[in-house]
């Protein structure tokens, strides 16, 4: 009786929305023009490969997330992803196992790169006051 009642509760809810409802009705979009060449002008190289790079990072590290975490569903197209990126790590854990001064050399360097960059921060910082 009570999930009767329940029901036609949430169907009067549901009948009242819609009477407040507002519709958007789009037009048509206007055709995208190309400019005229402007024949004194050198052309423009193509550029957006820095976008579609980084849109591709952010895919990969998606995909990788999601895969790690077990936090969705991974589509049949991630799984093209997910094998390049295992054999990437194959390969660099593999050689980091190999020569182990490949890896340590270049994470020292960075280590030590941020490490002078917060001394001199706060060292600047210091000298403000």
């Amino acid at each position: 009786m009570e999930d009767e009642k329940f029901g036609h509760t949430m169907e009067r809810m549901y009948l009242e929305d819609l009477t407040n409802a507002t519709e958007v009705v789009l037009g048509q979009r206007p055709a995208v023009r190309r400019r005229a060449r402007r024949s004194g002008r050198r052309a423009a190289r193509a550029g957006g490969s820095a976008g579609r790079a980084t849109a591709g990072l952010l895919r990969i590290g998606n995909t990788v997330g999601a895969a790690v975490t077990n936090r969705r569903k991974l589509e049949p197209v991630e799984t093209r992803i997910m094998l390049a990126v295992a054999i990437v790590l194959l390969i660099v854990g593999a050689l980091a196992a190999i020569f182990p001064r490949l890896v340590a050399y270049p994470i020292a360097a960075v280590v030590t790169w941020i490490a002078g960059a917060l001394v001199y921060r706060s060292y600047r910082l210091r000298r403000r006051r």
